[in-house]
């Protein structure tokens, strides 16, 4: 059975009106992309479709987490993900696609949405890849990995010299709060 089959959103009796599908993405729908960033990792996907004569409006709420190394101390984490995508697909006989808008044909009967949905989980992953674990009854942190860290940046700050008066003005601000 095809792992993306699911993902198919039948157009052909659907009204003209807002449709809503949910979705449960996991490891096993990021192996069906080559190269995917994401290796293992848990998503729920809620799509809303608002149908209308002329185009279709795709809404993808995006939430869940993925298992990465954490940027600021390389201890395996489960980093969570929240998003918010949309695209228009326009009826056309050309099946293309642009930036924001897909191009559907007028007697397609479904539209596969694994694409996008692939597409807009990967947008959402934050460029840094930490968060504020230490909210957590136990924090996945390594502790002496941030100690080790906390020292490098005072042996930083003890290093530069004072002899500039910008940097003097925010060592002072910082003394403040």
């Amino acid at each position: 059975m095809d792992v993306l089959k699911q993902f198919s959103i039948p157009l052909r009796g659907l009204g003209n009106n807002l449709h809503q599908f949910e979705f449960q993405i996991d490891s096993s729908f990021f192996s069906c992309f080559e190269d995917s960033i994401i290796q293992d990792g848990s998503f729920k996907i809620h799509l809303e479709l608002d149908k209308r004569t002329d185009v279709l409006e795709f809404i993808f709420h995006i939430e869940g987490s993925y298992k990465t190394d954490c940027d600021r101390c390389l201890a395996a984490i489960n980093l969570p993900v929240i998003g918010k995508h949309s695209i228009l697909g326009k009826y056309s006989e050309l099946e293309n696609e642009e930036a924001e808008v897909i191009y559907v044909h007028p007697q397609a009967h479904e539209i596969n949405v694994s694409k996008y949905i692939y597409e807009f989980v990967s947008l959402s992953i934050p460029l840094i890849q930490s968060y504020d674990c230490q909210a957590e009854k136990e924090p996945p942190c390594d502790p002496s990995m941030l100690e080790y860290l906390e020292d490098e940046i005072e042996e930083e700050e003890n290093e530069i010299p004072s002899n500039n008066p910008f940097i003097d003005a925010l060592k002072d601000l910082n003394k403040e709060n």
